[in-house]
């Protein structure tokens, strides 16, 4: 399609060599930094979103808390381990948890 063609060999001896590495450095220069995900679970807000819910998975409670999967992961095997929930159902690796009746 379209774009400059080709030159022949004796014109690329005679041009200017282009500038192209300044333009990746004004690219990298422009990029926002990437958000940073907390890997500290904020226990008190988890256990009430866990208590209110009727079914929650990791996914869930990784979603509503703004914390990584593997952290939400972690957090609920620790409150399965405590009793403080229970497990409904697995399938394939995903858990799906309820809380524990008292």
């Amino acid at each position: 399609m379209g774009g400059q063609k080709k030159k022949p060999l004796g014109q690329q001896k005679h041009s200017k060599p282009t500038a192209k590495s300044s333009k990746k450095t004004d690219k990298q220069e422009n990029k926002p930094s990437k958000t940073t995900i907390p890997v500290k679970m904020p226990d008190k807000q988890a256990l009430r979103i866990i208590q209110t819910s009727k079914v929650i998975t990791a996914h869930d409670l990784a979603k509503q808390t703004g914390v990584r999967i593997s952290t939400t992961n972690a957090f609920l095997k620790r409150l399965l381990a405590e009793g403080t929930i229970k497990e409904v159902s697995r399938r394939s690796g995903h858990c799906i948890y309820q809380p524990a009746t008292s």
